[in-house]
């Protein structure tokens, strides 16, 4: 494998080949992951992406995001550093309902980043800060199944 790689094979069959090689050294034969890829392939979690990034695209054109920050401003304005614990905690709300980080950043970072430049935050903290929170709910999310 190391071989193969270092003559430009791509690393998608480098690191399958080595997937391979391990499931053989304990005894697993190739047709059992498969079979076992497609059974998870055709699960409940695998169909549920698409339907979790048309909830996250409903929200987001249905202008949900907006009305989600004005009514978090409304509550946690006050706090010092208001806008980043608001953006904070949309990020996680919204996660919870769309299930997936990614649907959040798309969603919700067309708006809350330009909100945190206005409100002079650094656009590195502001770019982090929006990517943490919607994996962090995402995280909690699938530790509390």
């Amino acid at each position: 494998m190391v071989a193969a790689g270092l003559l430009g094979a791509p690393i998608f069959t480098v690191l399958g080949g080595v997937a391979v090689l391990l499931f053989m050294r304990d005894g697993v034969t190739p047709a059992t992951v498969l079979v076992e890829t497609y059974a998870l392939s055709t699960s409940s979690t695998l169909p549920a992406i698409p339907l979790f990034t048309l909830a996250g695209f409903l929200l987001a054109e249905g202008q949900a995001s907006a009305r989600l920050l004005r009514v978090f401003r409304a509550w946690f304005g006050w706090i010092p550093g208001g806008t980043a614990v608001v953006c904070a905690i949309l990020c996680s709300f919204f996660t919870v309902f769309t299930g997936g980080s990614g649907v959040t950043i798309l969603a919700l970072g067309g708006l809350l980043f330009p909100a945190l430049l206005a409100d002079g935050y650094r656009e590195r903290f502001s770019l982090g800060l929006l990517t943490a929170s919607g994996r962090s709910a995402f995280s909690c999310r699938q530790l509390c199944r």
